[in-house]
């Protein structure tokens, strides 16, 4: 199966933006008050 390299970069920026997500998350949840 042959991915082209525009869907490769589009998959990388959605994991590396929901693992942001999710980290941003869990430092708002530990009572950061950052944000």
């Amino acid at each position: 199966m042959k991915i082209s390299r525009s869907a490769w970069i589009h998959v990388s920026l959605a994991i590396v933006i929901a693992v942001a997500a999710l980290f941003l998350i869990r430092l708002h949840n530990a009572g950061g008050g950052i944000f």
